[in-house]
């Protein structure tokens, strides 16, 4: 049974946990990030799947840390 201090712990938590994917707008920003940068670039705009694949495991990383930094940021509120 939860007790009433964890249900106020989890309500401090970001909505990382109630997103249906959250990490998809991470590997969003990055795909656009990487086309901005070849047409700024002046170089043909594709993205092989070697490239998606990188940025898709870059966006886990990015999305592990966001919540873990999130998740101390509430239990550090809770001291």
């Amino acid at each position: 049974m939860i007790n009433e201090k964890e249900i106020e712990f989890y309500k401090r938590i970001p909505a990382f946990y109630s997103q249906k994917s959250p990490i998809d707008s991470i590997i969003i920003d990055m795909v656009l990030e990487h086309f901005n940068h070849r047409s700024l670039a002046g170089t043909y705009e594709d993205l092989t799947s070697d490239e998606f694949f990188a940025i898709v495991e870059e966006a886990h990383k990015q999305y592990v840390k966001d919540v873990e930094s999130a998740t101390l940021k509430a239990y550090m509120e809770e001291q």
